[in-house]
């Protein structure tokens, strides 16, 4: 599904809108994306919306915290020193 385009541009090219989009600076109307990309308003929406909504889909399926067994057995053992594992304290990161 991260694969598919749901506009006329490449899947390159939609990803690459949804990353300066979402994390980029530089350009800040979406004229300039129209300038950039030469295309319409209503296909750089259309993709923007597309990429959007994967990523909320991906976060609300992506489970929000990880019970202490898993959180356990993947950290790293180095931080088993700071904290008291037979407790089951456990490393929380904001």
């Amino acid at each position: 599904k991260m694969a598919e385009t749901k506009t006329k541009m490449t899947w390159l090219e939609e990803v690459m809108l949804w990353l300066e989009f979402t994390w980029g600076r530089t350009r800040v109307r979406l004229g300039d994306y129209v300038a950039e990309y030469g295309c319409s308003k209503k296909v750089l929406k259309k993709a923007i919306r597309y990429r959007l909504r994967m990523e909320l889909d991906c976060r609300q399926r992506w489970p929000l915290y990880a019970s202490y067994a898993e959180d356990a057995k993947f950290r790293n053992p180095d931080w088993n020193r700071h904290f008291d594992t037979t407790n089951g304290h456990r490393v929380v990161m904001h």
